[in-house]
């Protein structure tokens, strides 16, 4: 999973130093507030119930792993669904 992220930055840096880097501002925007909601929920269960990750160091390597699994997941259906929205909303905007 260290692989992808890897891979997802780097691509990322590469389409930002184009001269088209605000068509991925919405998308990135919302890649990173989901992924954020995910590392901080997944934080909030464990000091909350740190029985449900196990104990010890072990805590951080499944969170990483639920996120690093699932949220990447999560961040690109997000994608897929709130950028459309976005650039409607901003159509409708733009007409009034």
């Amino acid at each position: 999973s260290l692989l992808v992220i890897v891979l997802f930055l780097t691509g990322y840096f590469h389409i930002i130093q184009k001269d088209n880097s605000k068509r991925i501002l919405y998308p990135s925007t919302i890649i990173l507030g989901t992924l954020a909601h995910t590392v901080l929920v997944l934080s909030a269960i464990a000091i909350i119930r740190p029985v449900l990750f196990g104990e010890g160091a072990a805590i951080f390597t499944i969170i990483y792993s639920i996120a690093a699994a699932n949220g990447l997941i999560e961040a690109l259906i997000a994608v897929l669904i709130g950028t459309p929205i976005i650039l409607a909303l901003q159509q409708i905007q733009k007409n009034r």
